[in-house]
Protein backbone atom coordinates (compact mmCIF):
# COMPACT_ATOMS: atom_id res chain seq x y z
CA UNK A 1 0.00 0.00 0.00
CA UNK A 2 1.21 3.38 -0.70
CA UNK A 3 4.34 1.74 -2.05
CA UNK A 4 5.03 4.15 -4.83
CA UNK A 5 4.74 7.27 -2.79
CA UNK A 6 7.65 5.86 -0.96
CA UNK A 7 9.81 4.68 -3.65
CA UNK A 8 10.03 8.34 -5.38
CA UNK A 9 10.36 9.53 -2.32
CA UNK A 10 13.39 6.90 -2.07
CA UNK A 11 14.30 9.09 -5.43
CA UNK A 12 14.04 12.04 -4.54
CA UNK A 13 16.59 11.53 -1.49
CA UNK A 14 19.26 10.62 -3.95
CA UNK A 15 19.21 13.85 -6.07
CA UNK A 16 19.93 15.87 -2.44
CA UNK A 17 17.26 18.71 -3.39
CA UNK A 18 17.08 21.57 -0.64
CA UNK A 19 14.40 21.41 1.63
CA UNK A 20 13.36 25.26 0.18
CA UNK A 21 13.68 23.73 -3.14
CA UNK A 22 10.53 21.31 -2.57
CA UNK A 23 7.38 22.36 -4.84
CA UNK A 24 4.78 22.03 -2.54
CA UNK A 25 2.13 23.02 -5.43
CA UNK A 26 2.49 20.98 -8.48
CA UNK A 27 1.23 24.18 -10.50
CA UNK A 28 4.06 25.69 -9.93
CA UNK A 29 6.20 23.07 -11.75
CA UNK A 30 4.27 23.10 -14.95
CA UNK A 31 6.93 23.86 -17.84
CA UNK A 32 3.94 25.02 -19.80
CA UNK A 33 3.31 28.15 -22.14
CA UNK A 34 0.65 30.41 -20.59
CA UNK A 35 -2.89 29.23 -20.80
CA UNK A 36 -3.52 32.68 -22.35
CA UNK A 37 -1.26 32.40 -25.28
CA UNK A 38 -3.49 29.97 -27.59
CA UNK A 39 -6.76 30.47 -28.46
CA UNK A 40 -7.90 27.65 -27.01
CA UNK A 41 -6.79 28.15 -23.51
CA UNK A 42 -8.30 31.78 -23.59
CA UNK A 43 -11.91 30.06 -24.75
CA UNK A 44 -11.66 27.66 -21.28
CA UNK A 45 -10.85 30.84 -18.93
CA UNK A 46 -13.59 32.18 -20.83
CA UNK A 47 -16.42 29.50 -20.14
CA UNK A 48 -14.63 29.07 -16.32
CA UNK A 49 -15.79 32.68 -15.74
CA UNK A 50 -19.57 32.11 -17.16
CA UNK A 51 -19.72 28.56 -15.35
CA UNK A 52 -20.47 27.01 -19.09
CA UNK A 53 -23.71 27.97 -19.23
CA UNK A 54 -24.69 25.84 -22.20
CA UNK A 55 -23.85 22.57 -23.81
CA UNK A 56 -21.32 23.36 -26.40
CA UNK A 57 -19.23 25.02 -23.43
CA UNK A 58 -19.44 21.80 -21.56
CA UNK A 59 -18.19 20.16 -24.63
CA UNK A 60 -15.24 22.48 -24.82
CA UNK A 61 -14.26 21.75 -21.11
CA UNK A 62 -14.25 17.94 -22.04
CA UNK A 63 -12.24 18.64 -24.86
CA UNK A 64 -9.67 20.70 -23.22
CA UNK A 65 -9.16 18.46 -20.15
CA UNK A 66 -7.63 15.99 -22.46
CA UNK A 67 -5.34 18.66 -24.38
CA UNK A 68 -1.35 17.50 -24.44
CA UNK A 69 -1.17 21.70 -22.93
CA UNK A 70 -0.57 21.28 -19.39
CA UNK A 71 -1.93 24.08 -18.45
CA UNK A 72 -4.98 24.05 -20.52
CA UNK A 73 -5.56 20.58 -19.28
CA UNK A 74 -5.67 21.44 -15.46
CA UNK A 75 -7.62 24.93 -16.43
CA UNK A 76 -10.09 22.60 -18.17
CA UNK A 77 -10.72 19.95 -15.41
CA UNK A 78 -10.45 22.79 -12.58
CA UNK A 79 -13.84 24.65 -14.60
CA UNK A 80 -15.27 21.19 -14.89
CA UNK A 81 -15.21 20.79 -11.13
CA UNK A 82 -16.59 24.25 -10.36
CA UNK A 83 -19.66 23.51 -11.80
CA UNK A 84 -20.59 21.12 -9.13
CA UNK A 85 -22.71 19.19 -11.37
CA UNK A 86 -22.38 15.13 -10.44
CA UNK A 87 -23.18 14.03 -14.14
CA UNK A 88 -19.53 15.66 -15.03
CA UNK A 89 -17.79 13.82 -12.48
CA UNK A 90 -17.62 10.46 -14.56
CA UNK A 91 -15.53 12.70 -17.08
CA UNK A 92 -13.13 13.62 -14.29
CA UNK A 93 -11.98 10.26 -12.76
CA UNK A 94 -9.82 9.02 -15.39
CA UNK A 95 -7.62 11.72 -14.52
CA UNK A 96 -6.43 10.32 -11.16
CA UNK A 97 -4.86 8.37 -13.46
CA UNK A 98 -3.19 10.79 -15.18
CA UNK A 99 1.07 11.10 -16.25
CA UNK A 100 1.01 14.68 -14.84
CA UNK A 101 1.23 15.11 -11.00
CA UNK A 102 -0.77 18.56 -11.20
CA UNK A 103 -3.33 17.26 -13.34
CA UNK A 104 -3.63 13.85 -10.96
CA UNK A 105 -3.79 16.89 -8.15
CA UNK A 106 -6.62 18.98 -9.79
CA UNK A 107 -8.32 15.83 -10.67
CA UNK A 108 -8.81 14.66 -7.18
CA UNK A 109 -9.95 18.97 -6.14
CA UNK A 110 -12.29 18.59 -8.79
CA UNK A 111 -13.66 15.48 -8.29
CA UNK A 112 -15.15 16.04 -4.56
CA UNK A 113 -16.13 20.08 -6.12
CA UNK A 114 -17.98 18.24 -8.91
CA UNK A 115 -19.73 15.63 -6.17
CA UNK A 116 -21.23 19.02 -3.80
CA UNK A 117 -23.80 19.15 -6.76
CA UNK A 118 -27.51 17.15 -6.55
CA UNK A 119 -27.82 13.83 -6.60
CA UNK A 120 -28.17 12.13 -10.24
CA UNK A 121 -32.38 11.06 -10.93
CA UNK A 122 -30.81 7.63 -11.86
CA UNK A 123 -29.10 7.21 -8.55
CA UNK A 124 -31.53 7.58 -6.32
CA UNK A 125 -29.82 5.43 -3.19
CA UNK A 126 -26.70 7.81 -3.87
CA UNK A 127 -24.30 4.59 -5.39
CA UNK A 128 -22.53 7.00 -7.36
CA UNK A 129 -20.35 8.06 -3.84
CA UNK A 130 -19.45 4.06 -3.27
CA UNK A 131 -18.44 4.28 -6.92
CA UNK A 132 -16.25 7.83 -7.00
CA UNK A 133 -15.04 6.70 -3.04
CA UNK A 134 -13.60 3.67 -4.37
CA UNK A 135 -12.27 5.70 -7.30
CA UNK A 136 -10.18 8.09 -4.69
CA UNK A 137 -8.77 4.95 -2.77
CA UNK A 138 -7.52 3.11 -5.70
CA UNK A 139 -5.70 6.57 -7.07
CA UNK A 140 -4.47 6.58 -3.09
CA UNK A 141 -3.15 3.20 -3.48
CA UNK A 142 -1.27 3.58 -6.20
CA UNK A 143 -0.35 7.14 -6.16
CA UNK A 144 3.77 7.94 -6.18
CA UNK A 145 3.95 11.78 -6.05
CA UNK A 146 3.06 13.62 -2.52
CA UNK A 147 0.86 16.49 -4.05
CA UNK A 148 -1.99 14.63 -5.62
CA UNK A 149 -1.94 11.80 -2.42
CA UNK A 150 -2.57 15.02 -0.08
CA UNK A 151 -5.45 15.96 -2.29
CA UNK A 152 -7.08 12.87 -2.62
CA UNK A 153 -6.93 13.04 1.11
CA UNK A 154 -8.42 16.30 1.19
CA UNK A 155 -11.50 14.85 -0.93
CA UNK A 156 -11.77 11.54 0.92
CA UNK A 157 -13.37 14.16 3.42
CA UNK A 158 -14.97 15.83 1.61
CA UNK A 159 -17.08 13.45 0.03
CA UNK A 160 -21.21 13.58 0.40
CA UNK A 161 -21.20 10.43 2.80
CA UNK A 162 -24.71 9.12 3.97
CA UNK A 163 -23.52 5.60 5.37
CA UNK A 164 -20.99 4.75 8.47
CA UNK A 165 -19.10 2.14 6.36
CA UNK A 166 -18.42 4.47 3.77
CA UNK A 167 -16.67 7.26 6.39
CA UNK A 168 -14.65 4.71 7.60
CA UNK A 169 -13.07 3.20 4.45
CA UNK A 170 -11.79 7.10 3.97
CA UNK A 171 -10.69 7.11 7.90
CA UNK A 172 -8.75 4.09 7.03
CA UNK A 173 -6.95 5.71 3.84
CA UNK A 174 -6.19 8.36 5.91
CA UNK A 175 -4.70 6.70 8.73
CA UNK A 176 -2.47 4.83 6.52
CA UNK A 177 -1.14 8.30 4.85
CA UNK A 178 -0.61 10.07 8.31
CA UNK A 179 1.30 6.65 9.38
CA UNK A 180 3.89 6.52 6.17
CA UNK A 181 5.81 9.07 8.18
CA UNK A 182 7.27 6.55 10.59
CA UNK A 183 8.99 4.68 7.57
CA UNK A 184 9.81 7.71 5.76
CA UNK A 185 11.59 9.25 8.90
CA UNK A 186 13.50 6.39 9.84
CA UNK A 187 14.53 5.70 5.95
CA UNK A 188 15.69 9.09 6.31
CA UNK A 189 14.67 10.34 3.26
CA UNK A 190 14.21 14.16 2.03
CA UNK A 191 13.25 16.38 4.67
CA UNK A 192 9.69 17.96 3.56
CA UNK A 193 8.93 15.37 0.74
CA UNK A 194 6.17 13.99 2.34
CA UNK A 195 4.54 17.32 3.81
CA UNK A 196 1.95 17.65 1.16
CA UNK A 197 0.77 14.19 1.12
CA UNK A 198 0.41 14.32 5.45
CA UNK A 199 -0.94 17.99 5.50
CA UNK A 200 -3.42 17.07 2.71
CA UNK A 201 -4.49 13.84 5.13
CA UNK A 202 -4.65 16.47 8.25
CA UNK A 203 -7.16 18.65 6.29
CA UNK A 204 -9.14 15.42 5.07
CA UNK A 205 -9.30 14.30 8.86
CA UNK A 206 -10.49 17.50 9.94
CA UNK A 207 -13.68 18.19 7.16
CA UNK A 208 -14.22 13.86 7.92
CA UNK A 209 -14.99 15.20 11.43
CA UNK A 210 -16.60 18.12 10.60
CA UNK A 211 -18.63 16.96 7.65
CA UNK A 212 -19.61 13.91 8.88
CA UNK A 213 -19.36 13.94 12.70
CA UNK A 214 -23.29 13.23 12.89
CA UNK A 215 -22.91 10.07 11.12
CA UNK A 216 -20.17 8.73 13.11
CA UNK A 217 -16.79 8.89 14.95
CA UNK A 218 -13.56 8.41 13.71
CA UNK A 219 -11.44 5.67 14.28
CA UNK A 220 -8.82 5.49 17.38
CA UNK A 221 -6.49 5.52 15.70
CA UNK A 222 -6.88 8.64 13.66
CA UNK A 223 -7.64 10.18 16.29
CA UNK A 224 -4.53 8.80 18.12
CA UNK A 225 -2.24 9.67 14.80
CA UNK A 226 -3.70 13.54 14.98
CA UNK A 227 -3.17 13.89 18.85
CA UNK A 228 0.29 12.66 18.38
CA UNK A 229 0.80 15.44 15.52
CA UNK A 230 -0.75 18.08 17.74
CA UNK A 231 1.68 17.01 20.95
CA UNK A 232 5.32 16.35 18.83
CA UNK A 233 5.04 12.88 19.99
CA UNK A 234 5.66 11.33 16.24
CA UNK A 235 8.53 10.29 14.90
CA UNK A 236 7.74 12.21 11.45
CA UNK A 237 11.10 14.34 10.41
CA UNK A 238 10.18 18.21 11.89
CA UNK A 239 9.87 19.27 7.62
CA UNK A 240 7.12 16.54 6.59
CA UNK A 241 5.34 17.66 9.49
CA UNK A 242 2.22 19.63 9.15
CA UNK A 243 1.46 22.96 11.63
CA UNK A 244 0.52 21.60 14.75
CA UNK A 245 -2.30 24.18 15.04
CA UNK A 246 -4.17 22.22 11.96
CA UNK A 247 -3.44 19.10 13.72
CA UNK A 248 -5.54 20.29 16.32
CA UNK A 249 -8.02 21.65 14.16
CA UNK A 250 -8.93 18.78 13.25
CA UNK A 251 -8.38 16.91 16.66
CA UNK A 252 -11.26 19.70 17.68
CA UNK A 253 -13.26 18.60 14.66
CA UNK A 254 -13.00 14.72 15.23
CA UNK A 255 -13.97 15.16 18.38
CA UNK A 256 -10.85 13.55 20.19
CA UNK A 257 -9.19 15.93 22.28
CA UNK A 258 -8.49 14.73 25.42
CA UNK A 259 -7.36 16.48 29.11
CA UNK A 260 -3.79 15.87 28.64
CA UNK A 261 -3.69 17.03 24.70
CA UNK A 262 -5.33 20.12 25.56
CA UNK A 263 -3.18 20.86 28.89
CA UNK A 264 -0.23 20.46 26.14
CA UNK A 265 -2.00 22.76 23.88
CA UNK A 266 -2.66 25.24 26.49
CA UNK A 267 1.20 25.35 27.19
CA UNK A 268 2.42 25.01 23.98
CA UNK A 269 5.33 28.05 21.86
CA UNK A 270 2.39 27.82 19.36
CA UNK A 271 0.24 30.97 19.15
CA UNK A 272 -2.05 29.64 17.16
CA UNK A 273 -2.09 26.48 19.01
CA UNK A 274 -3.00 28.13 22.24
CA UNK A 275 -5.46 29.98 21.00
CA UNK A 276 -7.12 26.89 19.79
CA UNK A 277 -6.69 25.49 22.87
CA UNK A 278 -8.19 28.15 25.00
CA UNK A 279 -11.24 28.30 22.85
CA UNK A 280 -11.93 24.60 23.10
CA UNK A 281 -11.36 25.50 27.24
CA UNK A 282 -13.88 28.13 27.34
CA UNK A 283 -16.47 25.80 25.55
CA UNK A 284 -18.61 23.34 26.84
CA UNK A 285 -17.22 20.79 25.45
CA UNK A 286 -13.98 20.55 27.68
CA UNK A 287 -11.99 18.16 29.15
CA UNK A 288 -11.10 20.49 31.68
CA UNK A 289 -13.77 22.46 33.92
CA UNK A 290 -14.41 23.64 37.56
CA UNK A 291 -11.61 25.69 39.06
CA UNK A 292 -9.14 24.32 36.86
CA UNK A 293 -10.62 25.74 34.31
CA UNK A 294 -10.80 29.06 35.97
CA UNK A 295 -7.55 28.74 36.61
CA UNK A 296 -6.10 28.33 33.41
CA UNK A 297 -8.49 31.01 31.71
CA UNK A 298 -7.08 33.46 34.39
CA UNK A 299 -3.32 32.69 33.65
CA UNK A 300 -4.54 32.65 29.25
CA UNK A 301 -5.85 36.56 29.95
CA UNK A 302 -2.31 37.51 30.64
CA UNK A 303 -0.85 35.25 27.27
CA UNK A 304 1.77 37.39 24.97
CA UNK A 305 -0.40 36.45 22.02
CA UNK A 306 -3.44 38.89 21.95
CA UNK A 307 -5.81 36.23 19.97
CA UNK A 308 -4.99 33.88 22.73
CA UNK A 309 -6.06 36.58 25.28
CA UNK A 310 -9.51 37.47 23.47
CA UNK A 311 -10.45 33.76 23.36
CA UNK A 312 -9.71 33.53 26.95
CA UNK A 313 -11.90 36.59 27.82
CA UNK A 314 -14.47 34.68 25.52
CA UNK A 315 -14.29 31.68 27.40
CA UNK A 316 -14.38 33.42 30.95
CA UNK A 317 -17.34 35.09 30.23
CA UNK A 318 -18.84 31.78 29.12
CA UNK A 319 -18.05 29.64 31.94
CA UNK A 320 -16.75 31.39 34.63
CA UNK A 321 -18.87 35.26 35.48
CA UNK A 322 -21.09 33.96 37.31
CA UNK A 323 -19.34 32.44 40.09
CA UNK A 324 -16.29 34.11 40.08
CA UNK A 325 -17.47 37.65 38.86
CA UNK A 326 -16.49 40.65 36.59
CA UNK A 327 -13.41 41.70 38.16
CA UNK A 328 -10.92 40.00 35.42
CA UNK A 329 -13.84 41.40 32.56
CA UNK A 330 -12.92 45.03 33.67
CA UNK A 331 -8.94 44.38 34.38
CA UNK A 332 -9.37 43.57 30.22
CA UNK A 333 -10.50 46.88 29.69
CA UNK A 334 -7.14 48.34 29.39
CA UNK A 335 -5.85 45.27 27.91
CA UNK A 336 -3.26 47.30 24.57
CA UNK A 337 -4.96 45.25 22.10
CA UNK A 338 -8.22 47.10 21.23
CA UNK A 339 -9.39 44.38 19.70
CA UNK A 340 -9.66 42.81 23.31
CA UNK A 341 -10.12 46.10 25.30
CA UNK A 342 -12.99 45.98 22.79
CA UNK A 343 -14.49 42.68 23.74
CA UNK A 344 -13.70 43.65 27.40
CA UNK A 345 -16.22 46.64 27.07
CA UNK A 346 -18.73 44.59 25.09
CA UNK A 347 -18.60 41.69 27.56
CA UNK A 348 -19.44 44.14 30.18
CA UNK A 349 -22.09 45.18 29.23
CA UNK A 350 -23.69 41.83 28.40
CA UNK A 351 -21.90 39.61 31.78
CA UNK A 352 -22.45 42.02 34.13
CA UNK A 353 -25.61 43.59 35.35
CA UNK A 354 -25.67 44.70 38.70
CA UNK A 355 -22.24 45.36 39.05
CA UNK A 356 -21.39 48.99 40.38
CA UNK A 357 -18.14 48.66 39.49
CA UNK A 358 -19.17 47.46 36.06
CA UNK A 359 -21.31 50.48 35.90
CA UNK A 360 -18.74 52.77 37.22
CA UNK A 361 -16.11 51.68 34.35
CA UNK A 362 -18.38 52.07 31.50
CA UNK A 363 -19.24 55.14 32.88
CA UNK A 364 -15.67 56.35 32.79
CA UNK A 365 -15.37 54.76 29.59
CA UNK A 366 -18.50 56.13 27.77
CA UNK A 367 -16.76 59.86 27.37
CA UNK A 368 -17.34 61.79 24.31
CA UNK A 369 -14.56 60.66 21.99
CA UNK A 370 -12.76 63.14 20.37
CA UNK A 371 -13.69 63.98 17.09
CA UNK A 372 -10.24 62.94 15.11
CA UNK A 373 -8.73 59.47 15.83
CA UNK A 374 -9.93 56.59 17.45
CA UNK A 375 -13.55 56.25 18.75
CA UNK A 376 -14.56 52.28 19.02
CA UNK A 377 -13.79 52.54 22.88
CA UNK A 378 -16.11 55.26 23.58
CA UNK A 379 -19.00 54.10 21.49
CA UNK A 380 -18.77 50.83 22.44
CA UNK A 381 -18.85 51.32 26.48
CA UNK A 382 -22.07 53.94 25.55
CA UNK A 383 -24.25 50.61 24.12
CA UNK A 384 -22.09 48.61 27.36
CA UNK A 385 -23.36 51.55 29.52
CA UNK A 386 -27.11 51.45 28.00
CA UNK A 387 -27.00 47.91 28.99
CA UNK A 388 -25.91 48.42 32.54
CA UNK A 389 -27.61 52.15 33.97
CA UNK A 390 -30.27 53.73 31.89
CA UNK A 391 -29.93 56.82 34.27
CA UNK A 392 -25.82 57.15 33.15
CA UNK A 393 -26.38 56.27 29.86
CA UNK A 394 -29.19 58.62 28.97
CA UNK A 395 -26.84 61.74 30.26
CA UNK A 396 -24.00 60.56 27.97
CA UNK A 397 -25.97 59.60 25.16
CA UNK A 398 -26.97 62.92 24.34
CA UNK A 399 -23.17 64.38 23.04
CA UNK A 400 -22.81 60.65 21.28
CA UNK A 401 -25.92 61.62 19.53
CA UNK A 402 -24.72 64.50 18.48
CA UNK A 403 -20.95 63.35 17.52
CA UNK A 404 -19.27 64.69 13.81
CA UNK A 405 -18.06 61.15 13.50
CA UNK A 406 -20.77 58.93 11.89
CA UNK A 407 -19.61 55.76 13.62
CA UNK A 408 -20.17 57.20 17.09
CA UNK A 409 -23.88 58.33 16.03
CA UNK A 410 -24.76 54.44 15.01
CA UNK A 411 -23.26 53.53 18.22
CA UNK A 412 -25.88 56.16 19.76
CA UNK A 413 -28.25 55.15 17.80
CA UNK A 414 -28.05 51.22 18.99
CA UNK A 415 -27.53 52.72 22.63
CA UNK A 416 -30.88 54.19 22.34
CA UNK A 417 -33.19 51.32 20.85
CA UNK A 418 -31.54 49.96 24.17
CA UNK A 419 -32.56 52.66 26.07
CA UNK A 420 -35.76 53.33 24.20
CA UNK A 421 -35.18 56.40 23.48
CA UNK A 422 -37.90 57.26 20.69
CA UNK A 423 -36.62 61.29 20.84
CA UNK A 424 -33.45 60.24 19.76
CA UNK A 425 -33.96 57.57 17.42
CA UNK A 426 -36.50 60.01 15.49
CA UNK A 427 -33.61 62.72 15.37
CA UNK A 428 -31.22 60.04 13.99
CA UNK A 429 -33.22 58.75 11.71
CA UNK A 430 -33.06 61.60 9.43
CA UNK A 431 -29.17 62.08 10.12
CA UNK A 432 -27.11 62.25 6.42
CA UNK A 433 -25.41 59.08 7.12
CA UNK A 434 -27.02 56.19 5.81
CA UNK A 435 -25.72 53.96 8.37
CA UNK A 436 -27.09 55.63 10.96
CA UNK A 437 -30.49 56.10 9.59
CA UNK A 438 -29.59 52.02 9.24
CA UNK A 439 -29.28 51.59 12.75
Amino acid sequence: MLAGLLACLALVSQTALPPQRVVLDPLDALDAPSITSSPQGRAVLAVEDARAPTAPDISLLIESAASSHSRIQVAAIRALGRLERRDIVTDLLKYLRAPAAATRTEAAFAVAQGMRGERLPLDPSGTQVDGVLQALLSAADVEKSAAPLGEIARSLGRLPYERVEQVLRADAMLCQILSLSNELDVERKAPGSALPALRGAVAGAELLGRLHGKLTTVSEELTILLRRLVTGQTTINSKDRPQPQDALQALIAVRGLDEDTLRLSLASDHESVRRLASTSLGSGSSTITGTDRADHLRRLLNDRAELVRYEALRGYVRTQVRTEGCNPIMEMVADPSLHVALAAIDAMGDACQGDENAVNRATSEARTPPNSGNWQREAHAMVALAKLSKERAAIALHSHSRHTVWQVRMYAARAAGILGDTVTLERLATDDNDNVREA
